[in-house]
């Protein structure tokens, strides 16, 4: 009886276990390999998406000494990284576009794998390497960022066969000046970003030589902002919508704009085309703007009017015979000398002024320049405004936005025209706020859009013409207009004392339209006392109020 059941208890003994290994060999084949598996796999390069690192003529291949890392999950659910024995010479075909690998993986699990080359672009736990660090050098981008990626699925029983597709962009960078016409010197770094990213390229020796590359993650439809730092100037472009395909390479010619901080500037500085101004300028020191050039202030304190030096300095003054354009960014107060405008309009050329931010723009003090426009018996040139929030205010008995103070001599303005933006013109004591003054003429003046306040001296309109002064006409075809005339002053017309301006126009196309005379003038619309004007006409009398 003893050996009968000894019989059967080892008998159970043996089906429990029987029934423990099947289990347990379940178990494995559900949830992957345990211990150490070493397996053979083929990768191949998408040369139609580019290859993993590109070279001088946009292609490399697979390189003997390198290495391809698999990124897997162990059967403890971790994600890791096993390295392949580095690749020779006989393991890599196709002209280097297809090679074959051995490597062993621990405890892994089956489902989805991926394979990464180099293998140093992905860390222990199968995580990118960081590229926000770079050198611009393009071996060195080819060996340790320019990489290749693709995905398969582990059965357990074998690595599957992958194409690899490159990751990253590549840009070759040449930055040049504004103008194109030479490449930048002395630049010892860069940086680019798309509003996510950021790369820093650091040359391993400086000044950096031209082209750089630079590794970048795909965008589509981005802003792409590019700073570079010189030894005297830092230098900036921003490109929009721009979209970054990976496998391609960029070949970029940026052009850049300089970036100057008017605090290090120690006289009377120049600006050129694509120059971005900052920072205030010691006083008594003008800035001249070059023909033709295109300038951004951002955030500028320009004060010329320092101790008086005999009529020296402008805040700005434009070049001649040219077309000049402002950009406006930020918060900026330009300030004429005595006798001097806060932005001198010579009168060969038309000045633009644009953008979002604000300009406070005031003639010498205590007399005879304009804010913007002309200064002391001076000529000047056309004037446009097309955005921005302007703040211009004149000298005694000069213009807000138009000529400087004439005396007895007869000097003309070219065209005022406003399209947009905030505009507050207000003329010094006995001047108009939009147009001529004081013996002086002005062109045509045309408002189309935006929201415009003038105001004017004594004797003078706050749109038109001031004492004595002539103006060829006014039109107001868009935006909202408030115009206030000085004691003997139309609020839109001619000033006083054998003033005059030429027809005035108010098209049904006006949001609205505000004149309030001076004191003793006669018209809110046309002749100020003692002075003449052409027809006027008002298309929609619903759209104008006469005070």
């Amino acid at each position: 009886m003893k050996n009968t059941m000894r019989y059967f208890g080892m008998a159970a003994l043996v089906v429990a276990m029987a029934t423990m290994t099947g289990c347990m060999k379940e178990d494995i084949e559900e949830n992957g390999i345990i211990g150490d598996v070493t397996f053979t796999a083929n990768v191949k390069l998408d040369t139609g998406n580019g290859s993993k690192q590109l070279g001088a003529n946009g292609v490399k291949t697979f390189a003997e000494g390198e290495q391809i890392a698999v990124v897997y999950t162990n059967t403890n659910g971790q994600t890791v990284k096993a390295t392949s024995v580095a690749l020779q010479d006989g393991d890599i075909t196709n002209n280097g576009k297809s090679a074959s690998f051995t490597v062993t993986l621990t405890d892994p699990k089956t489902g989805t794998v991926r394979y990464v080359y180099p293998a140093s672009m992905v860390n222990e736990s199968g995580v990118e390497t960081s590229i926000a660090n770079q050198n611009g050098i393009l071996d060195s981008l080819s060996k340790l960022y320019d990489y290749a990626s693709g995905e398969g699925s582990f059965t357990g029983s074998s690595l599957p066969n992958v194409t690899l597709t490159n990751q990253f962009a590549i840009g070759k960078i040449t930055m040049k000046d504004f103008a194109g016409s030479s490449e930048l010197s002395g630049i010892t770094g860069v940086t680019v970003t798309d509003g996510t990213n950021t790369y820093t390229i650091t040359p391993a020796t400086t000044p950096m030589t031209w082209p750089i590359y630079v590794a970048m993650k795909p965008v589509s439809s981005q802003t792409i902002t590019v700073t570079a730092t010189g030894s005297t100037y830092s230098y900036t472009k921003t490109v929009t919508d721009k979209t970054l395909t990976a496998g391609n390479m960029y070949t970029l010619t940026v052009k850049m704009s300089r970036i100057v901080d008017l605090a290090s500037v120690g006289g009377n500085f120049t600006a050129q085309d694509g120059d971005i101004l900052t920072g205030t300028m010691a006083s008594a020191h003008q800035i001249s703007i070059a023909a033709g050039a295109t300038v951004t202030l951002d955030n500028v304190s320009i004060n010329a009017d320092g101790a008086w030096t005999g009529m020296s300095n402008d805040g700005i003054q434009c070049g001649n015979s040219s077309n000049i354009t402002i950009n406006l960014v930020g918060t900026n107060t330009v300030r004429g000398e005595n006798y001097h405008a806060g932005i001198f309009v010579p009168s060969t050329s038309t000045l633009t002024i644009q953008g979002c931010g604000t300009l406070n723009a005031i003639g010498g003090s205590p007399a005879s320049g304009a804010g913007i426009g002309g200064q002391y018996a001076s000529y000047c040139g056309n004037i446009i405004i097309a955005g921005g929030t302007i703040n211009a205010t004149g000298g005694s008995s000069a213009a807000g936005i138009g000529t400087g103070y004439c005396n007895k001599y007869a000097r003309t303005c070219g065209y005022i025209t406003i399209s947009g933006g905030t505009v507050n013109a207000t003329g010094g004591a006995g001047a108009v706020g939009i147009g001529s003054t004081d013996n002086c003429s002005c062109g045509i003046i045309t408002i189309s859009g935006g929201t415009v306040t003038a105001t004017g001296g004594s004797s003078s309109a706050g749109i038109g013409s001031g004492n004595k002064a002539s103006c060829d006409g006014i039109t107001i075809n868009g935006g909202t207009v408030t115009a206030t005339g000085g004691t003997w002053g139309a609020g839109i017309g001619s000033g006083a004392n054998g003033a005059s301006c030429g027809d005035i126009n108010i098209t049904s196309g006006v949001i609205s339209v505000t004149a309030t005379r001076g004191s003793s003038a006669p018209n809110s619309i046309g002749a100020g006392n003692g002075g003449t004007c052409g027809t006027v006409t008002i298309e929609d009398r619903s759209k104008v109020t006469e005070n």
